[in-house]
This record gives structure tokens, sequence and C-alpha cells, in this order.
């Protein structure tokens, strides 16, 4: 399997995703339900679609 490489920047903005999704959920923030919201988001987002939504959630 290819390995995928992201740059800081994508990787913060993925994890800005994440915190914003947990804590808009119904979740416990722990690091299992941490782990839960971040794994999807490769699925969900592009790398560079993750950046502009994380800094549109930063903006608002």
């Amino acid at each position: 399997m290819k390995r995928e490489l992201y740059t800081w920047k994508q990787v913060e903005s993925y994890s800005i995703i994440a915190i914003y999704n947990l804590l808009n959920s119904a979740n416990e923030v722990t690091l299992k339900n941490m782990k839960m919201c971040i794994e999807p988001l490769c699925t969900l987002y592009k790398k560079d679609e993750a950046v502009k939504y994380a800094n549109k959630l930063i903006k608002n």
C-alpha cells in the first residue's frame, strides 16, 4: 500500500475538524472519542478541502 504524506498544515486541519466535531457531538471528550472522530476524515475530505474547511471553522 502506498504511503500518503501530509503537511503539518493538513494534519493540523484534520485535527481542528475532529475537535470541532467532537465538541459538537454528544460524546465525551476522550482520546478514544477523538480517534473515532479523526479516522473517517481522510475519506470525507481531500487534503486541500480539509485546510479550507478548518480555516472556515476558525473564522466562525
